[in-house]
């Protein structure tokens, strides 16, 4: 191999299993050469625009274990206990409403309504903490690193549309 290619370990979702353990930990075991895995960090490689893809499995001491490319193939079991971890570590409120976006010393207050609920929280570099993706869906950071998204611009209602296109 040169010094320019990168190796990867794709894994196939037929040949693991992932659960969780008595510890609340997720694990994964390599059905195929027989190791289990305790304690394993989970992370998505693409955590805006592919949620349920390339997800990168890792050791406590943060060693790869490999790459799965998507959920299709894994047992049921081993979906839903990877879902429960994805959605723990990656929850993003979807905002549904917007009741307004006040500005006050350089930092918009937005204040919103989600599916947990109404929230409030500022954003500073509007340029910088809020990204606009295909499809409508955008992502704001607030100050604390906190992410909120929108699915769909053009499925929030025309009062939470207008005050979005004021501010932006």
């Amino acid at each position: 191999m040169s010094k320019h290619q990168i190796s990867m370990n794709m894994l196939d979702g037929e040949c693991i299993r992932v659960f969780t353990d008595e510890h609340g930990q997720i694990s994964l075991e390599d059905k195929t050469q027989g190791i289990l895995y305790h304690n394993v960090e989970v992370t998505l490689l693409f955590p805006l625009t592919k949620r349920r893809s390339y997800i990168q499995f890792n050791t406590q001491d943060e060693k790869e274990i490999g790459i799965l490319r998507n959920m299709k193939r894994l047992d049921e079991a081993s979906r839903d206990a990877l879902t429960a971890e994805l959605e723990k570590n990656y929850f993003i409120p979807s905002i549904s409403k917007i009741h307004s976006i006040e500005t006050k010393l350089g930092a918009d207050s937005w204040h919103v309504e989600t599916k947990k609920g109404d929230r409030s929280f500022e954003v500073t570099g509007k340029r910088r903490n809020i990204r606009f993706y295909p499809n409508g869906l955008v992502v704001i950071k607030d100050i604390d690193g906190n992410r909120y998204e929108i699915h769909d611009i053009a499925q929030l209602d025309a009062a939470s549309r207008r005050i979005l296109d004021r501010e932006l």
